[in-house]
């Protein structure tokens, strides 16, 4: 059989199944399912991460009927910055907030009190921010106080939330760890430094791993998915990254500009 790569999409605004051979090309069909994310007036943009992990299923669901080959990897992308925590059984305790969620804006100015803002750029690549986790965290701790006060969440991004639910992992990959605002990108682990002042421990937080570093399903998910039952499920990468990437703008001789439910222009260094 053919061997073929699925690749998943986890967008803003949709998400999106495909599958190609190792020549690129595209295979069967194509499987998308819009969304829209809940919005309040207070500034938030968030979706419930049950509904959303059903919606990839369902893309899944549509999409592999359409294949003849077989799937030996798939590969996800995913919206950047993302947050939710969960319990010890992996079950959701928030919703997904999204990077357009602002509404930590008041703690922005805080971070900036506690730390050196172009000092952490430097290390870390983020400055301070709404759309990272810092100021987020800051924001959680007084909105929804009982997240910290004897419930011990761990925390992660909505493609750490796939993975964990689906194949039992939830290592996060060096890329996903990079659009968080915690991440040292000198020395490839998250900051102790930015740790020491939100109200978290290191455990709480997902392990690294590299993009190489694969999971299987477990047996629940494969019964629904025999295709996939023996396929390398690889971890999440920011979708951002991959925009790049799949353009040709993989070094600093080009811009990859990007217009999608918001726009960027970026470079890689």
């Amino acid at each position: 059989m053919t061997p073929l790569v699925l690749a998943l999409d986890i967008g803003t605004s949709s998400t999106r199944a495909l599958a190609f051979d190792f020549e690129g090309r595209k295979v069967g069909h194509s499987a998308q399912i819009p969304y829209d994310q809940c919005t309040t007036d207070d500034g938030g943009v968030e979706i419930d991460a049950d509904f959303l992990l059903e919606l990839t299923a369902q893309c899944l669901d549509q999409l592999l009927p359409t294949l003849e080959g077989e799937v030996v990897g798939v590969a996800i992308s995913g919206f950047w910055h993302s947050l939710l925590a969960v319990d010890d059984a992996e079950n959701a305790l928030t919703p997904v907030l999204s990077w357009a969620d602002n509404r930590a804006a008041a703690y922005v100015p805080v971070l900036r009190t506690l730390m050196d803002e172009a000092e952490c750029h430097a290390r870390l690549g983020c400055v301070f921010h709404t759309s990272y986790w810092p100021a987020k965290l800051l924001w959680l701790r007084d909105a929804r106080p009982e997240l910290f006060h004897g419930a011990n969440p761990r925390w992660m991004g909505f493609g750490e939330f796939l993975r964990a639910k689906w194949c039992g992992d939830a290592r996060m990959s060096l890329s996903m760890a990079s659009g968080t605002g915690l991440f040292d990108q000198n020395r490839l682990d998250f900051d102790a430094e930015m740790l020491s002042h939100l109200p978290l421990e290191r455990g709480q937080i997902p392990e690294l791993c590299d993009a190489a570093d694969f999971a299987h399903l477990h047996d629940q998910m494969a019964t629904r998915w025999p295709q996939l039952k023996d396929a390398k499920w690889f971890p999440a990468i920011g979708d951002g990254a991959c925009s790049n990437l799949g353009s040709g703008c993989a070094d600093e001789s080009k811009i990859g500009l990007n217009a999608g439910t918001s726009g960027a222009l970026r470079v890689v260094l």
